[in-house]
């Protein structure tokens, strides 16, 4: 019978290791459903094998509420916010041309 060779383990962590990673990706809305797609490039220069690595990532959403429906409710409260403070706190030269107004009668 043949011979029977010990597998070689390569334990990763404690390593030093040396690389670069870099991302790129894709983002696409249609009929309610956001697609994106990424990229990950993993170039190892020294410490790790192989040298090159690459990783894919796949993800599908659901639009649950519109952007501009989002901005729109946004302006809405900010401006509802704008409207109560200057009703509790007038300008000083607002309450100043009040008072100076004529009335109409002389």
């Amino acid at each position: 019978m043949g011979q029977i060779s010990p597998r070689r383990v390569n334990h990763l962590y404690g390593n030093p290791t040396f690389g670069l990673d870099a991302l790129a990706g894709v983002e696409m809305t249609l009929l309610g459903l956001t697609v994106s797609v990424d990229y990950k490039p993993n170039v190892n220069i020294a410490g790790r094998k192989p040298w090159y690595q690459g990783q894919v990532g796949l993800s599908v959403r659901s639009v649950l509420v519109k952007g501009s429906e989002q901005n729109q409710l946004r302006r809405q409260k900010r401006r509802a916010k704008r409207k109560k403070y200057r009703k509790d706190n007038p300008a000083p030269i607002g309450d100043f041309i009040q008072r100076r107004k004529p009335t109409g009668k002389q």
